[in-house]
C-alpha cells in the first residue's frame, strides 16, 4: 500500500552495452542472426562455381538455367530453419506454450526465412565475386537491421517527448518525503478530494496516524498521476510509430510480431503495470476500513486480502 508510481519506475540501470544491443532472446536471435547465417552460406552460390569455371556445366547438367540453385539454397534454407526452430519447439512444449502461439511464431520465422534466402539467390545471381556479393548482402542487413530502426528511433524519440521515469519517482518520492513536515490537512484535503467517502474519519490534528500516513502515501501518486499518464501515453505513440516504420524494416518488424506474441512488447508491458495498479487499488479499498474505521484484524477477514492476477 505503499506509493506505487516510484515503485513501477525505479530500476536498476543494468549493462549500457546490453542495453544497446538489447535482450538476447529467441526474437532477437531470429530477427538478426538468422540472416547471417544465411548470408553466409548462401551468397557465393554461383560465385564459387564461376570462379572454378564449373558454372556453365552446371547450368547445363540442371537442364533448366536455375532450378539447381534454388534447390541448393532451398536445401541450405531447410536446414537452417530446422536447427532454429526445432530447440523452440522443444523449450515451447517445456515451459507449456500455447500451440498456436507456437505454430505462429514458427510462422513467422518460416517467411522470414524465405524472405532472406530469396534476398541472398537474388544477390547470388549477381556476375560478381563471392566477396562484392557477401559485402552486399551484409550492407542490406545492416541497413534494414541497424540502420533503418536505429535512425527511426531517434527521429521518433524526437517527434514524441514524454516525461522519463526518473521524473515521475523523483515527483512521487519528494510529494512522500515532504509529507512528513508538512501540517496534516495538507495531505487529508487531496485524499478525500480523491476518497470523499472518509471525510468523516480522516484525521485533522497533530501527530502520527496510521491513516494519515498511508493517505500521504496515495498523495504522493495522485501528484505524479498527470507524469505518469503523459508517459503511457507517450509510450504508446511511440510504439505505434515505430510499428509503421518497422513495415519497411523485416528484422524489426519480425522482433515486434514475435514479442507480441510472447506478451512482451510495449503494449503488453504498459498491461501490465495497469493491472499492478488496478491492485494496488484493490488493496487500498480493502485495508481502508480497518484503518479509517478502526475496523479489528482478524484472521477471516485478512483471508479475504485481494490476489494479484498476473495474466491478462
Amino acid at each position: 500500500m505503499l506509493a506505487l508510481e516510484g515503485q513501477i519506475y525505479e530500476h536498476d540501470a543494468g549493462n549500457a552495452e546490453l542495453a544497446l544491443i538489447g535482450r538476447f532472446d529467441f526474437a532477437f536471435f531470429a530477427a538478426f542472426v538468422l540472416p547471417l547465417i544465411l548470408i553466409f552460406l548462401l551468397h557465393d552460390l554461383k560465385a564459387s562455381e564461376r570462379v572454378a569455371g564449373r558454372l556453365d556445366l552446371l547450368n547445363a547438367t540442371s537442364g533448366t538455367d536455375g532450378s539447381l540453385w534454388r534447390w541448393r539454397a532451398m536445401l541450405r534454407s531447410a536446414g537452417v530453419l530446422f536447427a532454429a526452430l526445432a530447440p523452440l519447439a522443444i523449450a515451447s512444449v517445456l515451459s507449456g506454450t500455447a500451440l498456436s502461439t507456437l505454430v505462429g511464431a514458427m510462422a513467422l520465422v518460416s517467411a522470414y526465412v524465405v524472405f532472406w534466402a530469396v534476398v541472398c539467390l537474388a544477390f547470388a545471381s549477381w556476375e560478381r565475386s563471392a566477396p562484392v556479393i557477401l559485402a552486399g548482402l551484409v550492407g542490406s542487413w545492416i541497413l534494414l537491421g541497424t540502420i533503418l530502426p536505429t535512425g527511426s528511433r531517434i527521429v521518433v524519440d524526437r517527434l514524441v517527448q514524454i516525461p522519463s521515469g526518473a521524473d515521475i519517482l523523483m515527483t512521487q518520492r519528494e510529494a512522500v518525503n515532504d509529507a512528513w513536515d508538512l501540517p496534516v490537512g495538507d495531505t487529508m484535503t487531496p485524499f478525500v478530494e480523491r476518497h470523499p467517502e472518509w471525510t468523516g474519519y480522516a484525521q485533522t490534528g497533530e501527530g502520527f496516524d496510521w491513516p494519515w500516513y498511508y493517505a500521504f502515501q496515495q498523495v504522493g501518486d495522485q501528484k505524479t498521476e498527470h507524469l505518469s499518464v503523459a508517459y503511457q501515453k507517450g509510450r504508446l505513440e511511440r510504439d505505434r510509430l515505430a510499428g509503421l516504420i518497422a513495415l519497411i524494416a523485416p528484422p524489426a518488424l519480425l522482433e515486434r510480431q514475435l514479442q507480441q506474441l510472447a506478451a512482451t512488447d510495449m503494449r503488453s508491458a504498459i498491461e501490465y503495470e495497469n493491472r499492478v495498479r488496478a491492485f494496488h487499488g484493490e488493496l487500498r479499498s480493502f485495508f481502508y476500513p480497518m484503518l479509517f474505521q478502526e475496523q479489528a484484524f482478524d484472521q477471516n477477514k485478512l483471508a479475504e486480502l485481494p490476489q494479484f492476477n498476473p495474466g491478462k
